[in-house]
């Protein structure tokens, strides 16, 4: 009886630290901070830590039970962390590395303590995790809206950007305490993706799908996120595929989709006969500017050229080229310079943290603007780490899409979906790292296989 009510005590602690751990988790390490010598604690890793410790006395239990994808999943981590450690004699910047470094400590810590925590509370887990992520994602909506109509900020960085620039559609990004509407975007995204992988979701109503992408395609215009549009047609193709599954056995369901279909048809042959006015994304308005040439003759590139040299600068117009110069020529420009990082250290990496400092100090190839960070999460790894981290981590996915494939029904065709919006909105941030919510997605996503896998819980009679 003792034994048996120690498993139900340990049960509820476990279950409000987590909780608690979560109602914490939106504000990071901007509530009630506490600044030690060489690192800052907050809550939510408070929180954690206690999680880990507590879980130390079950280690071996836990290991031995779980899928081995999810133990790939953790000695990885392990190993990254090692190897970003077996860098820092080498790096040019300390202080950059120790912060690549920090993170892929507290990926760890979060891996970890989501695995115990799900091993314990069982199917609780994902009840909580249903509750929580959607009143995050209304949370986030809420205070989307109310920067998008009020133009009110938390001070940081990127209000310090407004004050140099002329009033416009960037002067109500929402940006909650990110300090950034890309990745104000990005946690948006992923919070409403982790709360319906928490669900069931041949159980959902198709119209909160719909009510969700809309907004994020709000989101996104107004930061004008082109990433998310195509995040946004992907997901217009799976809520289709979602109709399709949910309703296709039902007598409406023929002659809705006949129905969708001739309309769909009118609207094409319209489209193909009618006269049409296209908008100026359409046009080329360079004839309403005066128009630059370079400087040098004989140069083979301009100030609309995509990928422009550094040593080209010299004879370019400044004003013109960074009017010229679009976030898509920026990222390109940027995958570039990370690819002439993998090839000038053979495949190595240039160590944790260096691509920014690297571009902070203009050791790189090609124009990037003030942009320093990878703006994709596969070169981020690969440029940094080398090619031996960046195929570890590739064979995880692959992994996990074997496995989805493998099984395949509603609830893994959405986790599919979900993985690619996840690398899509990767390169929205200038480093994706950091983020402590790419942090919990990997680790939910791949607890949602395991569960698909049957482990054994704590409710089922493991401890």
């Amino acid at each position: 009886m003792n034994i048996l009510q120690s498993n139900i005590d340990q049960k509820k602690l476990i279950q409000w630290l987590y909780i608690v751990f979560l109602l914490f988790f939106p504000f990071g390490s901007t509530l009630l901070p506490i600044s030690l010598k060489y690192i800052t604690v907050y809550p939510s890793l408070i929180l954690l830590l206690i999680i880990f410790v507590i879980s130390l006395k079950s280690a071996t239990k836990i290991f031995k039970f779980i899928p081995s994808i999810y133990k790939y999943f953790l000695i990885f981590l392990v190993i990254w962390l090692f190897h970003a450690v077996a860098w820092l004699p080498f790096v040019t910047s300390v202080k950059d590395a120790l912060i690549d470094i920090r993170s892929i400590g507290l990926f760890f810590l979060h891996a970890w303590g989501l695995l115990y925590v799900y091993f314990v509370l069982g199917k609780k887990f994902w009840q909580i995790n249903r509750y929580f992520f959607t009143a995050f994602y209304f949370f986030l909506a809420i205070v989307a809206l109310f920067e998008i109509n009020t133009g009110i900020h938390f001070a940081g960085h990127f209000t310090d950007k407004l004050t140099k620039l002329p009033i416009g559609n960037i002067t109500y990004n929402p940006v909650f305490i990110y300090d950034n509407p890309n990745n104000f975007a990005v946690y948006l995204t992923l919070t409403g993706l982790l709360a319906f992988i928490s669900f069931d979701v041949k159980k959902i109503n198709p119209a909160f799908f719909l009510m969700m992408f809309l907004f994020n395609y709000m989101i996104y215009y107004i930061i004008s996120g082109r990433i998310g549009y195509i995040v946004f047609y992907l997901s217009i193709a799976w809520l289709i595929y979602y109709l399709i599954f949910k309703y296709r056995s039902t007598k409406a369901f023929r002659p809705i989709f006949l129905q969708g279909l001739l309309m769909l048809t009118g609207f094409v042959i319209l489209f193909l006969t009618l006269p049409k006015y296209y908008g100026p994304i359409w046009q080329n308005n360079q004839n309403d500017r005066k128009i630059y040439v370079t400087k040098k003759p004989g140069l083979n590139v301009n100030e609309s050229s995509t990928l422009i040299e550094l040593k080209y600068l010299p004879y370019l117009n400044k004003d013109t080229l960074d009017e010229r110069f679009t976030s898509t020529k920026i990222r390109i420009a940027l995958l570039a310079n990370g690819w002439e990082y993998i090839k000038q250290t053979k495949f190595m990496g240039v160590g944790p943290g260096q691509f920014r400092y690297l571009h902070s100090v203009n050791q790189k190839k090609y124009y990037t603007k003030t942009n320093i960070g990878p703006h994709f999460w596969l070169m981020e790894i690969f440029s940094q780490y080398g090619i031996i981290i960046f195929l570890s981590y590739v064979v995880l996915w692959v992994w996990a899409l074997i496995l989805l494939f493998k099984k395949m029904n509603i609830n893994h065709v959405f986790l599919l979906y979900s993985i690619l919006v996840f690398f899509l909105v990767s390169a929205f941030p200038s480093g994706f790292l950091i983020l402590d919510i790419q942090w919990i997605f990997t680790s939910v996503v791949l607890l949602k296989l395991c569960d698909s896998s049957k482990i054994k819980t704590n409710n089922e009679g493991n401890f």
